[in-house]
């Protein structure tokens, strides 16, 4: 991106990627922000254990289960595209990655407490965007600005396991002890250990690794798209055992390090390394791809709109719960595409709003 969302490959990594490459970076962009999209729209009905009917309940955390993934991926992405041999980390090329992400995180919290200010009248002081995002999704902003902070730590990283296969093993071994572990199996030293951006860095490091792999075997897609449905498959199981014993939606499987996630994701961004679109396409893909970013901020916005809006209320709940929220992510990702481009249309520059 310009984050994880609109960064684009430099001119030193065009030489070892090839037009095709970049497409399927444009497209895996897409898929993931429509993903995020659909959990946020799908976490309204999940929550609604008590409330909805068993299958109504299931479709929702199937289709939560199905995107779960997209978070981990646009990280991935983001280590794929900046992870490459000769890039250069100095002050300038890092102030220009940072501030891409900082000015439109500050425009963007000021709106949401705007907003928040008037439908709930909650007060607000600008120098709390240091302590808490405005809005929840704006979480990630926070951690891809630790994670850009630490590039040039992850690159080193990056290159000093490169051709080294047991040191990768080593840290995708100690990745998965430290955090995908505890979350199933109670140990408190492990949570003594976790740093969050290493965490997230790990993700990176997987990205970069993930291309590398991809493009130098012969390993079918299939077994990429299985892994992501094995991924997904747990993923649902799991939340429905845990939501049955306690009785209420339980979100445990959906955490972003828990195996079953991360499987999820390196099978999906593995996947979508092998996506070939035809020309037709492609511009439209790329034109969607650069207004990523800025449909992440207002996503929730406009989410907000839909769900509350009294006709789309109205036909949604003459659907099953799954069409509801299928549909209500379509309505939501199509009404950000329309706003991003009128934006761009206002404010061409990608530093201001995103």
């Amino acid at each position: 991106m310009d984050i994880t969302f609109n960064e684009t490959i430099s001119p030193t990594a065009v030489k070892t990627h090839t037009k095709v490459n970049i497409i399927w970076a444009d497209a895996c962009r897409v898929m993931a922000i429509f993903g995020i999209i659909l959990i946020h729209t799908s976490a309204g009905f999940f929550y609604q254990y008590e409330t909805l009917s068993t299958f109504g309940w299931a479709s929702a955390a199937l289709l939560d289960a199905l995107a779960r993934a997209a978070v981990p991926i646009f990280i991935m992405l983001s280590g794929a595209l900046l992870l490459q041999e000769n890039t250069i980390f100095n002050a300038q090329s890092m102030g220009r990655r940072l501030s891409k992400i900082a000015l439109p995180l500050v425009l963007w919290s000021i709106f949401y407490f705007q907003y928040l200010a008037y439908v709930a009248g909650l007060p607000y002081h600008l120098v709390s965007i240091l302590q808490t995002p405005a809005m929840y999704h704006l979480w990630f902003v926070y951690m891809m600005l630790g994670l850009y902070l630490l590039l040039p730590f992850l690159q080193i990283l990056y290159k000093a396991m490169q051709k080294r296969f047991n040191l990768q093993l080593y840290f995708l071994a100690l990745w998965l002890i430290i955090y995908a572990l505890p979350i199933y199996v109670h140990l408190p030293i492990l949570n003594l250990m976790q740093m969050q951006l290493f965490g997230y860095g790990g993700y990176f490091l997987f990205g970069r690794w993930l291309l590398d792999i991809t493009k130098n075997n012969t390993i079918p897609t299939f077994w990429f798209g299985m892994l992501y449905l094995l991924g997904v498959f747990i993923t649902f199981m799991l939340t429905c055992i845990f939501s049955h014993q306690a009785h209420q939606a339980n979100e445990q499987a959906y955490l972003y390090f828990s195996i079953n996630v991360c499987m999820a994701a390196l099978g999906g961004f593995a996947f979508c390394t092998r996506l070939r679109l035809s020309k037709t396409i492609t511009k439209f893909i790329r034109q969607l791809s650069d207004k990523c970013f800025l449909i992440y901020f207002m996503h929730v916005f406009v989410l907000e709109q839909v769900r509350y809006n009294m006709y789309v209320q109205y036909f949604t709940t003459q659907l099953p719960v799954g069409l509801s929220i299928l549909l209500m992510s379509l309505i939501v990702f199509s009404l950000c595409v329309a706003i991003a481009f009128l934006i761009r249309l206002v404010v061409r520059n990608k530093y201001v709003l995103g």
